[in-house]
């Protein structure tokens, strides 16, 4: 009688499946709408049916939802709030520390790896954004993309550190002295150390050691900025105004001190490199008030100390 049967119906494309189209098209409304409350329900509906999504529909939504931040960079479009919004929906979505309460076939694990890939991406993206220290749902972001990379004998994971740790090297190494974003300067600082956390005490070591180790570049990454501290002392960090919230005000105390910890955390690990003498000397020279010769001094005896080791994030 020519009326397919259930089964061939669902080998059947029509014009009732989910394609990716239907997906684009709902983050564009969101983008587009002014109503908060519009892209909220937008927001929880995607995230809600990522799991259930095939990599075929999951990743381009996902690769539209990364180059509509992209933009933001390249054309002056603010969707940086309407991306981390999302990305802060994940985040609480599949929040699951204890493996208990999110449904094994609705959780964050049930994805895909390339699916996974991609929201990882997305949501370091944000995290590593200029303006991300001025989101009032940073912590969650973070908290979530960290558990994840954490994550030991995970392909995800690993695939995941192993990139952003490159991107991390990128920046230390790539900075233009002229035009520096102090308070993101020092975010990214902080960055590393969270992704070389992920690693276990040996590969941290081997990451941080040698010429051109992160160890290296962690010190001359303190030179640089404590000679840009000493050209202009007190000058504000560069930054545009933001319409989202207000900025953290930039503190040059917490800014060495967090370097000085890091420092001590990638050299402390390694056996067999040290601060050499005359490394030491041109960080003594360049302290020049009294509060950051006190703060290097402390940094000294903290290093003499017992080792701080890795501070593994919990599974």
């Amino acid at each position: 009688d020519g009326v397919a049967s259930p089964m061939q119906t669902d080998m059947i494309p029509n014009q009732y499946c989910l394609r990716a189209s239907h997906l684009l098209m709902a983050w564009t409304t969101c983008i587009n709408t002014r109503d908060d409350a519009v892209s909220t329900q937008i927001y929880q509906l995607l995230v809600s049916i990522l799991p259930s999504l095939s990599d075929e529909l999951a990743i381009p939504l996902i690769k539209a939802i990364h180059e509509s931040l992209l933009q933001s960079l390249d054309k002056g479009e603010d969707h940086f709030l309407k991306v981390s919004q999302f990305c802060s929906t994940v985040a609480e979505k599949f929040w699951d520390p204890e493996g208990k309460t999110i449904p094994a076939d609705e959780s964050f694990e049930s994805m895909d790896n390339k699916t996974r890939n991609e929201i990882l991406s997305l949501l370091w993206a944000v995290l590593t954004h200029k303006d991300a220290l001025t989101l009032k749902t940073y912590m969650n972001i973070e908290r979530f993309a960290f558990a994840e990379i954490g994550r030991q004998q995970d392909e995800v994971a690993e695939t995941m550190r192993e990139k952003f740790l490159a991107q991390c090297k990128d920046f230390l190494g790539n900075q233009n002295e002229e035009l520096v974003d102090e308070a993101h300067a020092l975010h990214m600082c902080q960055l590393t150390k969270s992704v070389l956390e992920g690693y276990d005490r040996a590969d941290m070591e081997t990451y941080a050691q040698g010429s051109g180790g992160f160890a290296e570049m962690l010190y001359e990454e303190l030179v640089a900025y404590l000679k840009r501290r000493s050209k202009t002392p007190s000058a504000p960090p560069l930054r545009k105004p933001s319409t989202m919230s207000t900025i953290p005000e930039f503190n040059h105390t917490n800014a060495l001190t967090e370097r000085l910890q890091i420092l001590r955390l990638v050299y402390g690990i390694q056996v067999n490199t040290q601060l050499r003498s005359d490394q030491l000397d041109l960080l003594w020279s360049m302290c020049v008030l009294p509060a950051d010769k006190e703060l290097f001094m402390t940094f000294l005896a903290n290093a003499s100390a017992e080792d701080p080791g890795p501070q593994l994030r919990p599974e």
